[in-house]
Formats: structure tokens, sequence, C-alpha cells
């Protein structure tokens, strides 16, 4: 009886959040902010790890709209309607439960579990119908108790692990031990044992970025801003220092080992993404006009279109990057840009360049504003932002109602905040949004440029550093 009252108030509060525009509004950030790339997640866990985020976000996320976990938003809005039992049940739920994973030690079939707490602690004992009759001694749980009147329960979020991949899961709780400590197992530790680890470095900058953004927002960390951690990753290279000088001082603001563990990768990832792209000098940029004419006079533009002709152009590219120039003093571009690299401190030896080219419509009036949309893209390249704005001024009303329109209005976004117009960018990034929501450039590129306050901006746009920074530069 008693534990089907139990679950009765907890899945009350489960009707509730499913409805409630609050909650269901911050769900896919939430989502963003959990997995970071839900494309890792392997098949046969995505149930399980399912279960693991919607427990982290209604009970232990803080809704960034309001303050409050979305529990403690339900308790909030409903508590003149509770009566006192309830009220306490609640009240119970909020401030005493235990997430984790157990062993299930004991049971009673129809009564009760013991469960104990991995990697160590006393066993607890639930009052549980179902789950005593479905478990097994030696079955591993990843469960949330909480207190419910003079005893334990179970809350509905249960994923139960067989018995026979108990030693497995032993064996990597025993291996990543040394994040626990003394802290209790927490979500994303649970998550790490079943998805493998992001590599940030593929991940890319701009996502490195907006993970970094995100984190010191959680954080309330106002001191420290990711532009600030680029401009000293810049500084401590110019003095030749090994190591990030803001690394202890984040890593230290860590709520949990845990979190400790992903922001030192993060720094890590953006020093070696920063040194790589320092950012073209005027030779480099001026010579990747002349590679692109080169290209595409050998090779017209709707035919670099089709993939069967990419290969040949990369070709062309390497000949043309290998070939010696009397403008250049007999030497290769590939030479003189690397020449001009060392000048300016840049370290990276890989010269890479691609012509990527996206029909964006058909018809006379999409191959004119495709013809616009390549040319606004040579533009950004080549830092000419103003210039590349006009061309997709002018693309975009022949594309508004295309499908592919949120790229361009992705690339208006780069040229504004090239020339400094953070306002007009961050309208073209939520256009951009609104019309794919699934849009992550522009989405993660969103949180960043709304990460700095507007005078961080302007101070950024005086300096040059939007000059050289890949925002989303696309076709």
């Amino acid at each position: 009886m008693t534990q089907s009252k139990a679950h009765k108030y907890f899945n009350k509060f489960l009707g509730w959040s499913r409805h409630e525009g609050m909650v269901a509004v911050e769900d896919p950030e939430a989502r963003e902010e959990f997995f970071v790339n839900p494309s890792l997640i392997p098949d046969h866990s995505r149930a399980l790890v399912g279960g693991v985020f919607i427990d982290w976000f209604l009970l232990e996320r803080k809704l960034t709209r309001c303050g409050l976990t979305p529990l403690g938003l339900f308790i909030k809005t409903n508590q003149r309607r509770f009566d006192e039992t309830e009220a306490a049940a609640y009240r119970e739920m909020e401030e005493d439960s235990r997430f984790g994973i157990y062993k299930l030690t004991a049971r009673k079939a129809g009564e009760w579990l013991d469960l104990t707490p991995i990697p160590r602690g006393e066993a607890c004992r639930v009052i549980d119908v179902k789950g005593s009759q479905d478990g097994r001694e030696g079955d591993f749980l990843i469960a949330r108790l909480f207190r419910f009147q003079d005893h334990w329960a179970l809350s509905s979020f249960v994923a139960r692990i067989p018995t026979e991949a108990g030693y497995h899961l032993e064996r990597l709780i025993q291996a990543r031990g040394y994040i626990l400590k003394d802290e209790p197992i927490r979500h994303r530790f649970i998550l790490g044992l079943f998805m493998p680890t992001v590599e940030w470095e593929k991940e890319g900058l701009h996502r490195v970025r907006a993970r970094l953004a995100s984190i010191l927002q959680r954080w309330h960390v106002a001191d420290i801003t990711v532009a600030q951690i680029e401009d000293e990753i810049l500084a401590a290279h110019k003095r030749a220092a090994r190591e990030h000088p803001l690394r202890e001082v984040l890593v230290g603001r860590a709520p949990s080992a845990e979190s400790g563990k992903e922001v030192l990768a993060l720094l890590v990832a953006m020093w070696n993404l920063t040194l790589s792209i320092a950012g073209p000098g005027p030779k480099e940029q001026s010579l990747v006009m002349d590679m692109q004419h080169f290209v595409t006079d050998r090779l017209p533009l709707e035919e670099l279109a089709r993939d069967v002709n990419k290969p040949k152009a990369r070709e062309i590219t390497q000949q043309w990057l290998d070939a010696p120039q009397k403008e250049l003093g007999g030497k290769s571009p590939r030479e003189a840009i690397l020449e001009e690299r060392k000048a300016l401190g840049n370290p990276q030896q890989e010269i890479s360049w691609e012509i990527q080219v996206t029909a964006v419509a058909t018809g006379d009036a999409g191959a004119q504003a495709m013809a616009l949309v390549n040319q606004a893209t040579d533009r950004l390249k080549a830092g000419q932002a103003q210039a590349a704005l006009d061309l997709l001024r002018k693309a975009y009303p022949m594309i508004k109602d295309k499908p592919e329109a949120y790229r361009v209005l992705g690339n208006m976004a780069t040229a504004y905040v090239m020339t400094g117009n953070r306002g007009e960018a961050l309208a073209m990034l939520k256009a951009a949004l609104k019309a794919n929501p699934d849009y992550e450039v522009a989405r993660n590129n969103l949180g960043l440029i709304e990460s700095m306050s507007p005078e961080e901006f302007d101070r950024k746009h005086r300096s040059g550093f939007f000059s050289k920074m890949n925002i989303i530069k696309e076709r």
C-alpha cells in the first residue's frame, strides 16, 4: 500500500512535467548540455542513458529561466493544492534522495529489497513490491531512492544491469575511481561508462567555445569569459608557455571532479585548436583568392558542385600549391604561406583547402543566387565582410523560400560579426535556427556571441579578433 502511494506521488509529478511549458522549452538545451554529442550514444545504451538524463533533468538540473529544478518548480507551483501528507512527501522527495549505482544484496519477494551503493556505502532497505519480485540478488541497478514517510522508495527511473554484466561494470568503476574519490556517483559519470569520450579537437573550435561558454554560465563564473581564455592562450604562446594559464583557476572552481575533468579536456582542446588556427596573414588571404580563381577557371563552379569532380578540384589545388611563381620570387604558394605563418608565430604546417560548392537552388534565378553565395563566401574567406554582406543581401531574396536558405542566413551572421554588428548577427543566427532548428553551427555560435557583453564584443571587434575568427564560414 505504501509503495503504491509513493509511486502515485512521484508519477503525479512526472505527469505535470510533461505538460509544463518551462520544462518543455528547456528540454532541447538540457539534452545538448548533457549528451554533448547525442550521435555518439550506442544503440544498445539509448534507453539506459535516456533514463539517466530524465532523472538528472527533472530532479537535479536547475531551469535557467527560474533557478529551480523541475521538481522544485512543481512544488512551488502546486504547494497550495497539497494536503499535509502530500506536501511532506514532496518535501522529502526533494530534500532526501540518493542517486547512484546499487547492487541488490537481499530481497523478500513482494515486500522489500536491500540495495548497497557502488563503489561503497551502507545498504538501504527499499519497500518495493514489483522490484522485489522481479529483481535477483547480484543485479546492479541505476536508480534514485527517495524518502517516503518512514522508509526508502524507488523512483520510476530504474535501469537494471544484468548480473552477467556486473563484473565489467565494477571494473569500469574501479578504473575510473580516481574521479569519484569521496564524491557520490553523478549522472555524467554514469554516462561516461556507456558512451565513448568526446574528442573535443574533432568537434571543432566553435563547439569547444560554445561548451565552455555554457559551463561558465552554469558555474556562475562572471569574471572569466571565453574570449579572455583565448586571449590568455595566445599570450601564453608568445611567452613560450607550455600550459594554459587559467587551467588551475577554472578546474579549481569546478563543482565536482567530473566537471573539472570535462573543463580540463576543453582547455586542452582550445589550447591546441587556437594555436593551430591563429589566422591567415595578408599574403595567405591573397593567395587563397588566387587559388580559388585558378581552380574555378579550370573547373566551372557548376561542375564543382558534383561530388564526382571534387577529387579533380583537390588535384588542381595541390598543383597550384606546389608550382613556383615568379610573383613570389620563384617560391611556390605553399612555401610562401608557410614562411608567412612562421613569421606570424603560427605553428600550423598543414594546408588543406578545398573548394566546396553546394547547389542551393535550381533554374536561372537559382544559378544566379548560387553564384552570388559563392562569391560572398570567397569574400568572407578573404576578410572582405562588407562586400560579402552586399552579395548575400542580393542572393537571399532569390532563395528565401528554398530549404537551404538557412545557410545563407548563417553566412550573413558571419559577415555581421566581422563588421562589428552584434545585433544583426544575433538576429540572423536566430532566423537561421527558426528556419532549421537542427542547425548546430548556428546554435553553438549564437551561444558564443550571447556569452559576450556588447562591450566585450566591441572590444574584440576593434582588436581585429573577428577578422580571423571562423564563425560560420560554410556554403
